[in-house]
């Protein structure tokens, strides 16, 4: 393929994750339903500048090659199901940060705004707003090709 397929998530591009348990176990799972938003909001400028410099730097390799970027999954975490209670607001905003950070790089092609917006995650996809403005913003992005 002539472009850079990159996957970015905050949890693989920092160390918000404690990973002293295997990420596709129940225990993952928990963490991120009981902990994950606290985690989050005990320094939000820290993991959101982390998820912008890794966003950079992603687009800084694909200038460098010549390449262009596309990114399928995204942003915050992944492995966050959708159960009763559980608060998307937090997932959603680090989704924000991310796909506007890419987006203003003019460096990627195909541009998700989350790995959870298949109709199966209700928290998320219930929110027409929310992918409306996203959407806008991926299409009116300027590419550099």
């Amino acid at each position: 393929m002539d472009l850079i397929d990159t996957h970015l998530w905050l949890m693989n591009t920092s160390d918000f994750f404690d990973w002293s348990h295997d990420i596709d176990s129940e225990e993952h799972y928990e963490w991120l339903a009981t902990e994950g938003e606290n985690r989050y909001r005990e320094n939000v400028e820290n993991w959101e500048n982390q998820l912008r410099a890794e966003i950079e730097a992603a687009a800084e390799w694909a200038r460098s090659t010549g390449l262009p970027l596309a990114t399928t999954e995204s942003w915050a975490v992944i492995h966050y199901t959708d159960r009763p209670g559980l608060d998307w607001e937090w997932v959603k905003e680090l989704c924000a940060v991310g796909t506007r950070a890419a987006a203003a790089t003019g460096q990627w092609t195909a541009l998700s705004t989350s790995n959870f917006c298949g109709p199966q995650f209700r928290g998320m996809w219930e929110d027409i707003e929310w992918h409306q403005e996203l959407t806008t913003t991926v299409k009116n992005a300027s590419v550099n090709y």
